[in-house]
């Protein structure tokens, strides 16, 4: 995924970081030549990346315009702040970015039955938390497949409004569990 960095920094905060397109490059390098924009690539080619100065696909090199990577992709994605990780009562999880997503759900996990989960977030930017949605797992299923080995499991996947925008979003358990908490975002 590419990324926008606003060029403003407030109170040792730098702010506006957003996603602007998805894509399935590896690129290990980049830069800019003559006004253009070079990525350095395993995979690109006139196939894949319509750029008509590579040759095959391992070739290497990507040239456009800066602009072009709005045409990259919508911004979409998944991922989140624990994968069965343990989490103390009460602790926030790491912040996750939320912005620039059109449609968005999170999907909890506990290993303990009745874990209420806070969903905050920070619709500022500013690391300023604020309660959004409480959610207590209850219904409990069989991990049969490469998790806890048959354990019970608790699971909950809500779901935000359309078009609901906050720039961090976190997590935190009212006990100690093991959780994974992940968004999927399109």
């Amino acid at each position: 995924m590419f990324y926008e960095l606003s060029p403003h920094a407030y109170n040792g905060r730098v702010w506006g970081v957003r996603p602007i397109s998805t894509h399935l490059w590896v690129i290990p390098d980049f830069c800019s030549f003559k006004g253009l924009l070079v990525l350095g690539s395993d995979n690109a080619s006139y196939e894949s990346g319509g750029n008509v100065h590579c040759a095959a696909p391992e070739s290497g090199l990507w040239v456009g315009k800066t602009d072009d990577l709005w045409k990259f992709g919508k911004p979409q994605g998944w991922g989140g702040p624990l994968w069965q990780d343990k989490i103390a009562a009460h602790t926030p999880s790491d912040p996750y970015l939320m912005t620039g997503f059109d449609q968005k759900c999170v999907h909890l996990t506990a290993d303990a039955p009745n874990v209420t989960f806070r969903i905050e977030v920070d619709f500022r930017g500013d690391g300023h938390f604020v309660p959004y949605l409480t959610l207590k797992l209850e219904s409990a299923t069989t991990n049969s497949r490469g998790g806890s080995g048959g354990a019970k499991e608790f699971y909950a996947h809500p779901t935000f409004p359309s078009g609901f925008i906050a720039h961090w979003v976190r997590v935190v358990p009212d006990q100690s569990c093991t959780t994974i908490a992940q968004f999927h975002y399109t």
